[in-house]
């Protein structure tokens, strides 16, 4: 008798980067292991940016990258983050050539 498990298998496919980053840096609220703020609320807007496989900085995150030659910034233009009165420059991280690891 056949293994009725066996219908239910699934070819394997390719994996498949769907995660996504948004990061700010700036000052937080932490109460009892959470953090608040205008900081935390754009971090989470930029990921809303963000597409699969990407990492969308802030200005704030983007001066302390700044300098950095394991990655490269590259500009995504004005970002109009809900809940936020004026657009916000965001940068695409992008992994150095010399740092890609191929």
């Amino acid at each position: 008798m056949p293994n009725s498990r066996s219908s239910n298998r699934t070819t394997a496919r390719p994996a498949t980067n769907h995660r996504r980053a948004g990061v700010e840096a700036g000052t937080v609220i932490e109460q009892v292991g959470d953090l608040f703020g205008r900081t935390v609320n754009q971090a989470a807007r930029i990921c809303g940016v963000a597409g699969p496989g990407e990492v969308i900085v802030g200005q704030g995150a983007a001066v302390i990258l700044d300098g950095e030659t394991r990655w490269q910034l590259e500009s995504v233009g004005r970002l109009n983050p809900r809940g936020f009165e004026a657009p916000i420059p965001g940068y695409r991280v992008i992994r150095s050539a010399e740092n890609s690891g191929g």
